[in-house]
Protein backbone atom coordinates (compact mmCIF):
# COMPACT_ATOMS: atom_id res chain seq x y z
CA UNK A 1 0.00 0.00 0.00
CA UNK A 2 1.34 3.41 -1.01
CA UNK A 3 1.61 6.19 1.56
CA UNK A 4 -1.03 8.89 1.14
CA UNK A 5 1.44 11.48 -0.24
CA UNK A 6 2.76 9.14 -2.96
CA UNK A 7 -0.78 8.03 -3.82
CA UNK A 8 -1.83 11.67 -4.31
CA UNK A 9 1.25 12.29 -6.49
CA UNK A 10 0.42 9.24 -8.60
CA UNK A 11 -3.22 10.32 -8.94
CA UNK A 12 -2.11 13.77 -10.06
CA UNK A 13 0.22 12.24 -12.67
CA UNK A 14 -2.56 10.00 -13.99
CA UNK A 15 -4.94 12.98 -14.21
CA UNK A 16 -2.28 15.09 -15.93
CA UNK A 17 -1.64 12.34 -18.47
CA UNK A 18 -5.39 12.03 -19.10
CA UNK A 19 -5.65 15.78 -19.65
CA UNK A 20 -2.62 15.67 -21.95
CA UNK A 21 -4.22 12.89 -24.02
CA UNK A 22 -7.50 14.81 -24.27
CA UNK A 23 -5.68 17.96 -25.39
CA UNK A 24 -3.59 15.95 -27.89
CA UNK A 25 -6.76 14.36 -29.31
CA UNK A 26 -8.42 17.78 -29.61
CA UNK A 27 -5.36 19.21 -31.39
CA UNK A 28 -5.32 16.28 -33.82
CA UNK A 29 -9.02 16.81 -34.59
CA UNK A 30 -8.45 20.52 -35.17
CA UNK A 31 -5.49 19.75 -37.45
CA UNK A 32 -7.68 17.42 -39.52
CA UNK A 33 -10.42 20.06 -39.79
CA UNK A 34 -7.87 22.70 -40.79
CA UNK A 35 -6.39 20.43 -43.46
CA UNK A 36 -9.87 19.77 -44.87
CA UNK A 37 -10.58 23.51 -44.97
CA UNK A 38 -7.28 24.15 -46.74
CA UNK A 39 -8.03 21.43 -49.30
CA UNK A 40 -11.45 22.97 -49.90
CA UNK A 41 -9.92 26.44 -50.28
CA UNK A 42 -7.31 25.07 -52.68
CA UNK A 43 -10.03 23.47 -54.80
CA UNK A 44 -12.13 26.65 -54.75
CA UNK A 45 -9.16 28.78 -55.85
CA UNK A 46 -8.32 26.34 -58.65
CA UNK A 47 -11.91 26.57 -59.93
CA UNK A 48 -11.76 30.38 -59.86
CA UNK A 49 -8.40 30.34 -61.66
CA UNK A 50 -9.81 28.01 -64.30
CA UNK A 51 -12.84 30.25 -64.83
CA UNK A 52 -10.63 33.34 -65.13
CA UNK A 53 -8.45 31.58 -67.69
CA UNK A 54 -11.54 30.62 -69.68
CA UNK A 55 -12.78 34.24 -69.60
CA UNK A 56 -9.35 35.51 -70.63
CA UNK A 57 -9.14 33.05 -73.51
CA UNK A 58 -12.62 34.01 -74.64
CA UNK A 59 -11.69 37.71 -74.74
CA UNK A 60 -8.49 36.95 -76.62
CA UNK A 61 -10.43 34.93 -79.18
CA UNK A 62 -13.01 37.71 -79.64
CA UNK A 63 -10.33 40.38 -79.91
CA UNK A 64 -8.44 38.60 -82.69
CA UNK A 65 -11.37 37.26 -84.65
CA UNK A 66 -11.15 38.42 -88.24
CA UNK A 67 -14.20 36.75 -89.72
Amino acid sequence: MLPTYEKIKLDQRVKAKGRYNLIRTEINNLEKKLMNLLKLLNHFLRVILHLLQMIQNNFILKKYQWW
